[in-house]
């Protein structure tokens, strides 16, 4: 009897140790170690220095007003950039984010551009103004990229490796 019991004891110790182990990693989800954590959350930046003084758009969409959010996420062989703006007005279709050229190494820039309705349109809620895009990048075209930003009229947000 005291040999199982004994066993049983070590049994127990061991699943009480393997539970605290796996309790344990849940940190790790956001933690700057996880791989799967390829660029932090976006902070809204300044949008004058991030444009090359003089630089166009290759597109006559206009910019949307706002950049609300902007997350990276990782896919096998690159990332997915994805953000939302609110157009000032409703109507805005056809979005995109566009690369716009920078002096800045290690940087990729993308203008959030939206065709807007013609004529007059109301202005109605922000949650019907809100246009969503997303591009997917492959780990070569991220290669030596530390920061993201995306530029709309009013406001860019950035993301930072």
């Amino acid at each position: 009897m005291g040999q199982a019991m004994t066993q049983m004891k070590t049994k127990i110790g061991i699943a009480l140790v393997l539970a605290l182990g796996v309790a344990g990693c849940g940190r790790l989800a956001d933690s700057r170690l996880n791989p799967l954590n390829l660029f932090r959350s976006s902070e809204e930046v300044t949008v004058a220095p991030t444009i090359v003084e003089g630089a166009e758009l290759a597109d006559s969409r206009g910019l949307i007003d706002q950049i609300l959010t902007l997350d990276v996420a990782q896919t096998t062989g690159g990332a997915i950039i994805r953000a939302t703006g609110v157009a000032a007005r409703q109507g805005n279709w056809d979005g995109d984010l566009v690369p716009v050229p920078t002096e800045t190494p290690g940087r990729l820039t993308l203008a959030f551009v939206a065709q807007e309705a013609p004529g007059p349109t109301p202005v109605s809620t922000q949650r019907s103004r809100e246009v969503t895009v997303a591009i997917r990048l492959t780990e070569r075209e991220l290669a030596g990229i530390r920061d993201i930003t995306v530029t709309g009229a009013r406001n860019a947000r950035a993301v930072r490796r």
